[in-house]
């Protein structure tokens, strides 16, 4: 159970982070720093789910190896977290592009594990 703890705490500080007001970026920023801070929020999540769900036997869970479930489960709480912005908050906003910017770190997340992280961890 303890493999779950950086997961968990991952998915909460993304929550909390993603619920707050927004803190300005400083002057000198680039136009899509927001994208990329989505994309290495959910590439760590979703190694941190890798890390939780991998089995060094290559066992699936449910049928679903543990890269559906990482990547799927972290999509789906990027969709929830746009979601709850909409309705939540004030000053932030659902955005597609978001959406898809947190994917693609869950992507990158997913591919990391499997080439650097397991080596070091398995």
């Amino acid at each position: 159970m303890l493999r779950f703890a950086p997961w968990v705490l991952c998915a909460l500080a993304i929550g909390i982070l993603s619920l707050i007001n927004p803190p300005e970026f400083p002057v000198g920023g680039f136009k899509f720093q927001d994208k990329v801070l989505h994309a290495i929020a959910y590439a760590a999540l979703s190694a941190c789910a890798m890390f939780a769900l991998w089995k060094k036997n290559g066992k699936k869970i449910a049928g679903r190896t543990p890269e559906f479930i990482s990547i799927a489960s972290c999509s789906m709480y990027g969709v929830l977290i746009e979601c709850l912005q909409y309705s939540l908050t004030r000053n932030r906003y659902f955005e597609i592009s978001d959406i898809l910017a947190n994917i693609v770190g869950c992507l990158f997340g997913v591919f990391l594990y499997k080439v650097i992280f397991k080596s070091f961890i398995s």
